[in-house]
């Protein structure tokens, strides 16, 4: 039904259990503000309403029927758009709306008219139990201390309960479920002739300072002096509310609906990902790395050698971090200006292995981020340090040595890859399946079953997860350089952890979900795996992509020559292993073929004593205590120990918590009450 054009007339005939009801909507309503709605604006948070006074007029009829007129003084803070009073009915009650009014300060009354909200004093029933009225325009500043009074008159039936030849009246006449304090309540009943209550009823019931929460529920025993039995009333048994109410039964979604969204579901999932595919493509993704026997010397000159080992590290990755620093030491160290070797922990294989670094040349022959590097790990003065001393003296103050090099590093790449800009993304497909997601939550909520609440709820709380795992499959995806498959196979599994159970829930339907949630899941999946797409999309230039091919291309030849008993390598390169990631290969060379291959090495030899190292000597696995992962384990592990950022002292955080209560007035069962407040 349309809510806009709502009878006046409306019959509640079934309704959930109220505490199943209120419990799936807390449960809801808990993660679908803090997932969703974490970004409210501080004008939303600023706002707030009371009531200054609640009249309330009612008289019982003959027939039962319960006339009421509410007088609502209300009163406004901040950017609210009007008021709201939402009606609690229980089976066979039925509620006739008589009219809204506004009410001046000399009492004349205005009747408002019904329409869409669009202008000041229309009014709406939203549904079948919520009616809104509007008395701000969005366009207009907000409320401050914004006195309204407004009339509402209706009429109830079915309100009094037939029990062993008598009538309960059990009526809460001041509605609980609102957000401010009403002042003053004035409740004035009046009953017809033919009913006798059993405890007079006074002339007026006052209340003062009604918190949140807080009822007015009149409970008499009646009895009827009539001729015939009153109409307005049902005098057919209840049943016991102390046992199980049958729930209604929801209305199954056909097996055909729920492969078109499942089918749905899997194709929005792959035109986002030829969406994906084809702006990663543009950017240079995807490209084949060029065959083994296509580089050679020649080609490894041109290409990497003439660069620096720390500028093709973070060409081939597109990120500065220990390991370029590791190869700014290896770099130097192959030049004579350090040497090195590693010691293993005292404790065994506890602990990284600590890396030994003696300067070599004088501290006014360096310069640049050498210099910088070299004063910030050598910070006594002296030409000795290594990892424990470097950790003990920075562990007060935090370290982080890519600081030293980044700029300079960073401006070497920029030279080569010149200005990169983002290749365009249309975002729109992604924005449009976000704010459909975000839609399709509370209209669950409000139209699901209590089962679907529960589904809802678990699916929210589950994204937190999923996120995790995308955050770790974009990272991932950012950092390397594949094929299609290879690239967005890891992307697709991340997404097809929160796919299967949505599909399992679509194709057998075990909890008999209504169609709301299963709406609701497949929007939420799609904009998640397209969150997740957007992420991961690359965001440098084709020319810095085309410098990452490159250094990919000759990576993989790295790679493959260290699987050779006889690689065609050099000594002078290993710094050049290190940027682009492949020490552990240098290790495992050496392990393999380091008896036949070369000689084995003094762990504790050390490397770069002498110019002549940077020379072009014969493949050994590095040179000295470069090579391999022996007892004291591998020279690059160690590099990167020292190479690692160490983080500022950890600031402690106290936090305390409070306490708050809550009262209600009333009985489940009393018929009446409701909500009241704004919108």
């Amino acid at each position: 039904m349309n809510a806009a054009a709502l009878p006046h007339n409306v019959s509640f005939l079934q309704r959930r259990p109220r505490n199943v009801h209120v419990a799936t909507r807390l449960i809801i309503a808990v993660f679908w503000f803090s997932a969703i709605f974490s970004f409210a604006s501080q004008a939303q948070d600023d706002r707030s309403m009371h009531w200054d006074a609640l009249e309330v007029d009612a008289r019982l009829d003959a027939d039962g029927r319960l006339h009421v007129s509410e007088l609502q003084r209300m009163v406004f803070n901040g950017a609210w758009n009007g008021g709201e009073r939402r009606f609690s009915m229980f089976q066979g009650q039925q509620l006739d709306f008589a009219g809204l009014a506004r009410v001046d300060e000399q009492g004349q009354s205005y009747p408002l008219t019904e329409g869409d909200l669009d202008a000041i004093n229309e009014y709406r029933w939203t549904d079948p139990s919520t009616l809104r009225w509007r008395s701000r325009l969005p366009k207009d500043p907000p409320f401050h201390d914004a006195t309204f009074t407004y009339r509402i008159d209706y009429v109830l039936s079915g309100i009094l309960r037939f029990e062993d030849e008598h009538y309960v009246l059990d009526h809460d006449f001041a509605f609980a479920d609102r957000p401010g304090i009403i002042k003053h309540f004035l409740l004035r009943l009046t009953l017809d002739p033919v009913w006798n209550p059993d405890e007079l009823l006074p002339q007026e019931i006052r209340e003062d300072e009604l918190k949140p929460g807080e009822s007015v529920v009149i409970q008499r025993t009646l009895q009827y002096a009539g001729a015939n039995r009153p109409a307005a009333v049902s005098h057919e048994p209840l049943p016991d509310i102390s046992e199980d109410l049958p729930v209604p039964v929801p209305i199954e979604v056909p097996y055909p609906t729920r492969i078109a969204l499942a089918a749905t579901m899997v194709a929005g999932a792959a035109i986002l990902l030829l969406i994906f595919s084809r702006r990663e493509a543009r950017a240079g993704r995807f490209r084949a790395l060029l065959p083994p026997d296509n580089i050679d010397p020649a080609w490894l000159d041109q290409h990497v050698y003439v660069h620096l080992p720390e500028v093709v590290g973070m060409l081939w990755d597109g990120h500065l971090g220990s390991t370029e620093v590791a190869a700014v030491l290896a770099r130097m160290s192959q030049e004579g200006k350090l040497a090195s070797h590693v010691e293993k922990a005292a404790d065994g294989m506890s602990r990284t292995p600590s890396l030994h670094l003696e300067l070599k040349v004088p501290r006014d022959h360096l310069s640049g981020y050498e210099a910088e590097l070299i004063n910030a790990l050598f910070f006594d003065g002296g030409t000795t340090t290594n990892t424990d001393k470097i950790q003990a003296h920075y562990r007060n103050t935090g370290f982080n040595p890519v600081n030293k090099i980044a700029v300079a590093v960073k401006w070497d790449v920029q030279r080569v890859v010149g200005m990169s800009f983002d290749v365009s993304f249309n975002v729109i497909p992604f924005l449009l399946l976000f704010v459909a997601a975000v839609m399709m939550i509370p209209v669950n909520v409000r139209f699901g079953t209590d089962e679907d609440g529960l589904v809802s709820a678990l699916t929210v709380f589950s994204l937190f997860f999923y996120a995790i795992f995308a955050l770790f499959g974009v990272a991932h995806y950012r950092r390397s350089y594949a094929s299609w498959f290879q690239s967005v196979a890891g992307l697709v599994a991340v997404a097809a952890v929160f796919a299967v159970p949505v599909l399992v829930l679509l194709l057998y339907d075990p909890f008999n979900n209504s169609l709301y949630l299963f709406i609701e899941l497949v929007t939420l999946w799609l904009a998640a795996f397209g969150g997740m797409l957007y992420g991961a999309r690359t965001h440098a230039g084709f020319k810095a992509m085309e410098q990452r091919w490159l250094m990919s291309s000759a990576r993989a030849w790295f790679k493959a020559e260290l699987k050779k008993s006889k690689p065609s390598l050099d000594d002078a390169r290993y710094p050049y292993l290190v940027a682009l990631g492949l020490g552990g290969d240098a290790d495992h060379w050496v392990q393999t073929f380091g008896a036949s291959g070369a000689a084995p090495f003094d762990r504790r030899e050390d490397i770069g004593a002498s110019p002549a190292s940077s020379g072009n000597q014969p493949w050994s696995g590095g040179g000295g205590a470069f090579g391999g992962a022996g007892a004291s384990g591998s020279w690059v592990a160690a590099a990167n120990g020292i190479a690692a950022s160490i983080p500022d002292p950890s600031t402690r955080s106290s936090s305390s918590s409070g306490s708050s209560s809550s009262s209600s007035g009333g009985s489940s069962r009393s018929s009446g009450g409701g909500g009241g407040g704004a919108w």
